[in-house]
């Protein structure tokens, strides 16, 4: 009888498949459902008009409350080369953490470009506010130092979250020209060993010396440094440095310290003594020839014992 079976394969053997080739051939068939099962939610989703990579709907965002407000030192009112604060808070209401919020803070009208007279950063991120979590951040604002009067109407907005409960969140700001204090020094008094109010040759006096504040703003860190010229000297503990502090708009600081001229000082003739007055800000800062006629000074108002503020 002839040999029926396949050549080179043992009888018995010709149905049974390797074990590998098993695992190969279910591999397979998982991947191309799982192809399939991706093919139909994406047609799915084209089908409701929503895009893969779009974010998730209000209906699954976490509901979050949030709110901002301003503050500074002169309540809503930022003066020129002051800073303020911008106060965010949010809630989030949900069971489930908010995670990456952003919120964008710009002003109003400003057309995408930014005035140079309040400085503040723009966005703000938040990496995740957990279930039932109340957040809090702050953004400092800044006012130059040039910024004239006018409102600032700053918005921010959370973008990617819809509805009411993300609505933007407004606050109006009033910048205001900074006021500046003005200074000026005159002689108040002297006193002379022989009592008749005269800066004499070769005699120790003692100078009285105001330091007024006519401007409208109040004097920061004042200081005065007096110097001496030509056949002048300062007398006593030599001091000619001295810390006045703050002045107020329509005060002013007094001090005092002690001179004598030499012998070669005509009577007459001005005695060469300046004083310096700086003030935190240098442009407010003034430099007077104090006049001083030798053989004679102006009536005292008054003897300052030492730095007075009035």
């Amino acid at each position: 009888m002839r040999d029926r079976s396949v050549p080179g394969m043992a009888r018995g053997r010709f149905c049974r498949a390797h074990p590998r080739k098993k695992l190969f051939i279910a591999f397979f068939l998982l991947m191309v459902v799982a192809v399939l099962s991706g093919f139909s939610r994406v047609a799915s989703a084209a089908e409701q008009g929503i895009h893969p990579s779009a974010p998730p709907s209000s209906a699954l965002q976490p509901k979050l409350t949030w709110s901002m407000r301003f503050t500074g030192p002169g309540g809503d009112v930022l003066e020129a080369g002051k800073k303020g604060t911008l106060v965010l808070t949010l809630v989030n209401e949900d069971e489930v953490p908010a995670e990456n919020v952003v919120i964008d803070i710009g002003e109003e009208g400003e057309n995408g470009a930014a005035h140079a007279d309040i400085l503040y950063e723009r966005r703000l991120v938040i990496d995740v506010i957990g279930p039932r979590e109340t957040v809090s951040r702050e953004v400092n604002l800044f006012a130059s130092g040039g910024a004239q009067s006018r409102e600032v109407i700053l918005t921010a907005h959370i973008p990617g979250y819809g509805g009411a409960a993300y609505a933007e969140r407004t606050v109006r700001i009033q910048l205001k020209p900074v006021d500046l204090p003005r200074l000026s020094v005159s002689v108040v008094g002297v006193r002379d060993p022989d009592g008749n109010s005269r800066i004499e040759a070769g005699k120790i006096v003692r100078l009285s010396v105001r330091i007024w504040n006519h401007g409208t703003g109040d004097a920061s860190q004042v200081s005065a440094h007096v110097r001496t010229w030509r056949d002048v000297f300062v007398a006593g503990d030599g001091n000619t440095y001295f810390e006045l502090g703050d002045i107020a708009a329509g005060k002013f600081a007094d001090f005092a310290f002690l001179v004598y001229t030499g012998v070669r000082t005509a009577r007459g003739r001005n005695v060469p003594v300046t004083v310096y007055v700086h003030e935190a800000r240098s442009r407010c800062d003034v430099i007077v020839p104090l006049e001083l006629p030798s053989g004679g000074i102006p009536p005292c108002e008054g003897d300052a014992e030492g730095p007075a503020a009035k």
